[in-house]
């Protein structure tokens, strides 16, 4: 995978992708993004975490590590508001640190 092909426009980062896009070297040097509830997810599903994780980590600069909360969500650091959204083959992030935004969302539906 390469994750040089996000694109970007202002506060927003995504990437088209297909599976075909993710070897199987890709999965096992991101795989410990995934919470273990995803251990039966399909591998599309597991795709997307993933990406949807690194996208959120390189609108950040890599800086900041996205943890996650009990049900596999993204839990931003202290002072960061973001959002995730993925959908097939589509993956979207939004990240600010502006004190003044109390919340951010951000949805896919195709």
């Amino acid at each position: 995978m390469n994750i040089s092909r996000l694109e970007t426009d202002n506060d927003f980062l995504w990437v088209n992708y297909t599976t075909k896009d993710i070897s199987p070297e890709d999965f096992r040097k991101y795989a410990y993004i995934l919470p273990t509830s995803m251990g039966k997810a399909i591998d599309a599903k597991k795709y997307e975490f993933i990406l949807g994780r690194l996208c959120s980590q390189k609108d950040l600069d890599n800086i900041y590590q996205i943890d996650k909360g009990l049900l596999g969500e993204p839990v931003f650091p202290t002072g960061i508001k973001g959002s995730i959204s993925h959908s097939k083959d589509f993956v979207i992030s939004v990240v600010s640190e502006d004190q003044s935004i109390r919340s951010l969302g951000i949805d896919i539906e195709r």
